[in-house]
């Protein structure tokens, strides 16, 4: 985990493009048709990837300004709220944060996508 504010932008930027790029290519692949036919998703081709490469340009800048605007720090809030780290295992309080911050970004990221690619 990062130990110091550098630390954590750069961990931050990797996390929000990795995840982007993930979410990019699962949609670009649905949007192909990958899924549909025979053989499902081991018939995606460089071009899936690519495209998916280009979405996530500009989606991990989304995901890194909305994730630090509310997102963890809503996650950080849930888990204070919900477990004490001195007296709770901090496992458990790790992951309660995690859970916090991923219930507030899939919806925020969804509303974005639905924004994005249904006015284009």
């Amino acid at each position: 985990m990062p130990k110091n504010k550098t630390q954590g932008i750069i961990f931050g930027i990797i996390m929000s493009y990795a995840m982007a790029y993930g979410m990019e290519v699962y949609n670009v692949a649905i949007k192909e048709g990958v899924d549909l036919a025979a053989g499902g998703f081991s018939n995606m081709t460089n071009i899936i990837f690519r495209d998916a490469l280009i979405e996530a340009l500009y989606m991990g800048v989304f995901v890194f300004l909305f994730s630090n605007l509310w997102g963890n720090r809503i996650g950080a809030a849930f888990a204070a709220r919900h477990c004490d780290p001195k007296k709770d295992n901090p496992y458990i309080c790790q992951l309660l944060r995690q859970a916090g911050t991923v219930a507030i970004m899939c919806p925020t990221m969804s509303l974005v996508a639905s924004i994005l690619f249904n006015i284009g």
